[in-house]
């Protein structure tokens, strides 16, 4: 089969407000990107997804999160001011469709 390649950052450690960036890139076209937040013994959490590089919308988060589709393969998430509560997985994801 074909290489299909989702990456993403993989770990993070930072200090009490500082930024957080995080990146996920995908090479198999796909116009829906997803970023999930998962706190510990929780649920995954939706908190951005976008359909396309002009279309980014956020889920149920606060506003110290925002992402951008710099181009179609790459969506970039980044937490400013990070706080002990951001600690958490956040898994990224993509599909062709909805």
């Amino acid at each position: 089969g074909a290489d299909v390649h989702l990456n993403q950052t993989l770990s993070l450690v930072l200090e009490r407000g500082k930024i957080a960036d995080l990146h996920c890139e995908q090479n198999i076209n796909h116009d829906y990107m997803y970023w999930y937040q998962q706190h510990q013994g929780k649920g995954l959490h939706l908190i951005y997804y976008s359909y396309d590089t002009a279309q980014v919308e956020p889920g149920n988060i606060s506003e110290r999160f925002t992402a951008v589709r710099p181009q179609t393969q790459l969506f970039q998430l980044k937490i400013s001011s990070v706080k002990p509560e951001d600690s958490a997985v956040y898994f990224c994801s993509s599909s062709l469709d909805t």
